[in-house]
């Protein structure tokens, strides 16, 4: 639990264990991420990965996982509603249930300038971790194919401190080479 003004929050983070899955781990530092190709870093998406990022100073961005049938899931924060949100409306079968091709949306709890985010991506799902756990989404989506290019954009200048790319080893069965 953490107080911020008059309230309490729980923080969520992933866990330690995932550690012990890294493959290979990719580090970056001081990128303009205007309109930054990820896959150009760590190569294609292949099986499950985490993303950390961070930034001296927070700005709405996004971050599109697609594949090649244009097929998209958007993840991001948008600095006017000061919130982060996961958008699917794009991002494969989404007509089999009313309401699925939405765009979910968390507040953004912190009031730091700074943040970290941390995105765990599996074939099916994502999970956010913001601001050191205190705004967690988690958005699953049915790609006709597997998602395998992941870009960072914004429309403001932009800058991520640091970038780590980690590909995990599938916990079950086995990722697409």
């Amino acid at each position: 639990l953490e107080k911020i003004g008059n309230g309490y929050f729980l923080r969520s983070m992933p866990v330690p264990e995932l550690d012990k899955i890294i493959v290979e781990k990719i580090s970056k530092y001081d990128i303009d991420a205007n309109d930054l190709h990820v896959t150009d870093i760590g190569g294609k998406l292949a099986g499950p990965v985490r993303l950390d990022l961070s930034t001296d100073k927070i700005a709405s961005f996004r971050i599109i996982l697609s594949n090649d049938s244009g097929q998209k899931l958007i993840v991001g924060y948008d600095d006017t509603a000061k919130n982060y949100f996961i958008d699917r409306t794009q991002s494969g079968k989404v007509d089999f249930k009313e309401g699925f091709a939405s765009v979910s949306k968390a507040p953004r709890i912190s009031t730091a300038n700074n943040t970290a985010i941390t995105l765990i991506i599996d074939e099916a799902s994502v999970e956010l971790f913001a601001d050191g756990g205190l705004s967690v989404m988690t958005g699953i989506f049915f790609p006709g194919t597997p998602y395998n290019k992941i870009a960072v954009q914004s429309s403001s200048a932009f800058k991520l401190r640091s970038l780590q790319y980690s590909k995990l080893k599938p916990v079950f069965g086995s990722a697409e080479k």
